[in-house]
């Protein structure tokens, strides 16, 4: 299932630019199991947009990750446990 977020309206989008493509390329490096440029990705969405809950999620999980021995090809999707 993909799961969108809403993030503000077209009036905004030139002011939020930054960290939305920030993001996006933080996501793409994690998601090709790149996570210490995935990391440095969003420490820099979080200096652009301090508490961005997303940033801080993959953060949290890259941290975790870190401390498994990952196969090859570990699946980059998250199956979250609480709502």
């Amino acid at each position: 299932m993909e799961v969108h977020e809403l993030i503000g309206r077209p009036e905004q989008a030139e002011d939020t630019r930054a960290w939305r493509e920030a993001f996006a390329e933080a996501l793409n490096n994690y998601e090709q199991r790149s996570l210490e440029f995935a990391q440095i990705g969003f420490q820099r969405v979080l200096e652009l947009k301090p508490e961005d809950g997303p940033s801080e999620f993959y953060l949290k999980r890259i941290e975790e990750l870190a401390r498994e021995v990952l196969p090859e090809n570990w699946a980059t999707h998250t199956v979250l446990k609480d709502k």
